[in-house]
Order: C-alpha cells, then sequence, then structure tokens
C-alpha cells in the first residue's frame, strides 16, 4: 500500500478508537441513570403501595384517629409523587431511546473498526461509512 493510504487507514483507526471509548462512556454513564430511574420508581412505587394496603387493613401505622390517617396518607402522597417523579424524568430525558442508539451507533463503530483492522475495507470505503455514521448519530460521534 502507498503511506498515504496507511496514513489515512491510521488516522481512521486512531478517530475511530477515540470515538468508540467517548460512546462507550456514555452508554455506561445511560444505563446506570436509567437503571436508577427505573429502580427508584420501582421502589417507591412498591413501598408506597405496601404502606397503602398495610394501613387499609390495619389502620394507621401511628397513632390513632384523624391526625393519625392524614399523616399516613399524606406519607403515602409523598413517596407516591416522588415515583412519579422518576417515571417522569425517565420518560422525558428519553433514556431508553437514548441508551439504544448510542449502543447502536457504538456497534457500528465496532464493525466498522473491525472491517479497517482486517483491510476487509479500504480506507475510501471507510472513510465514507465513517462519514455516514457521523450524519447518522452527530449527537454521539462529532
Amino acid at each position: 500500500m502507498q503511506p498515504a493510504t496507511e496514513d489515512i487507514r491510521s488516522f481512521l483507526e486512531t478517530r475511530i478508537h477515540d470515538n468508540l471509548q467517548k460512546i462507550d462512556r456514555k452508554a455506561d454513564r445511560l444505563k446506570r441513570v436509567n437503571v436508577q430511574m427505573q429502580s427508584g420508581n420501582l421502589v417507591l412505587t412498591t413501598v408506597a403501595t405496601l404502606l397503602a394496603g398495610l394501613t387499609a387493613a390495619t389502620g394507621p401505622m401511628v397513632g390513632e384517629g384523624t391526625p393519625a390517617w392524614r399523616w399516613t396518607c399524606g406519607a403515602i402522597a409523598v413517596i407516591t409523587a416522588a415515583a412519579g417523579l422518576f417515571a417522569g424524568f425517565h420518560q422525558r430525558f428519553r433514556l431508553p431511546e437514548k441508551l439504544a442508539n448510542t449502543l447502536s451507533c457504538a456497534g457500528r463503530l465496532r464493525s466498522l473498526e473491525l472491517g479497517l483492522r482486517l483491510t476487509r475495507l479500504s480506507p475510501q470505503e471507510a472513510s465514507h461509512e465513517y462519514e455516514q455514521l457521523i450524519a447518522t448519530y452527530p449527537e454521539d460521534i462529532a
């Protein structure tokens, strides 16, 4: 191969490798936040449901009379509101879609990197595919 072709191949391999590291960090962060939001919602919803069920079956947990019911219902309302916030943030920030998009981009970059290293792709073909990836995933690569 010509030196210029090797320079292009080396440049592309470096860029792809750097982008993969960046995207892997982003995917790890999105996975972590996604799990935290889902887990928070699940735990808070479960706690609120159990507290409401136990209260319905046995009466207020602490105290008696109207004040005890107010405190118990208020606690259930706060826990339920917190669960709603977790679900709302999860949906509003479209975490599952962002995670899927990032993982798709990472997979395509890995495929491109492998094709370039195994010389299945010429530097020109790899360059063209890389440009397409940049156009498809500008928020992840650019």
